[in-house]
């Protein structure tokens, strides 16, 4: 009877065995029945590790195909890597959202803003940036940016560019 080593249930993955090897596989739980089915794409592929994994700190690295292994655990411990990775780049974007690098910049943006709208600009950050102001009329203007500095340089752009369209004469 093989062993098999449950992972946890937010990594919606599994290792199925086939023909021999160990094929880690995406899965999805029902909502209305809680039934664990594989998911849409279920299968990873070496293309996409490549492209978006952390490389290997040693040996050769597969290239092409899909990801499968001669033994369990090998498929268990990619589930962990990925996952590992997964939540890596998640916390690697919210940092970089929460990142001001032009904090002068950013303040000459905002009273800008402000001045062109008559109205205080306001500013979300979770795993990316939102910036967001009414005009004098009541529209939204928002924008969602990877990092505060983009957005607010975005969303100046945008209300000026709004601005001359709608008060020709006072951008002349």
């Amino acid at each position: 009877m093989p062993r098999y080593e449950l992972l946890p249930a937010d990594y919606h993955m599994a290792v199925i065995e086939l023909e021999g090897r160990y094929y880690p596989v995406r899965t999805e739980r029902e909502t209305d029945t809680g039934m664990l089915r594989l998911g849409t794409f279920p299968h990873f592929s070496w293309e996409v590790e490549a492209a978006y994994g952390t490389p290997y700190a040693l040996g050769r690295e597969p290239t092409h195909g899909v990801i499968s292994f001669r033994d369990e655990q090998n498929a268990i411990d990619y589930c962990h890597r990925s996952w590992d990775n997964l939540r890596q780049r998640v916390r690697w974007k919210k940092l970089a959202a929460q990142t001001e690098v032009y904090p002068e910049r950013n303040a000459w943006y905002r009273e800008q803003i402000a001045l062109l709208c008559r109205e205080e600009p306001r500013l979300n950050v979770e795993s990316d940036a939102r910036a967001s102001v009414f005009f004098r009329g009541g529209s939204l203007c928002m924008v969602w940016a990877a990092t505060v500095d983009e957005a607010w340089e975005q969303l100046y752009t945008q209300v000026e560019a709004t601005e001359a369209e709608q008060h020709p004469a006072a951008s002349a």
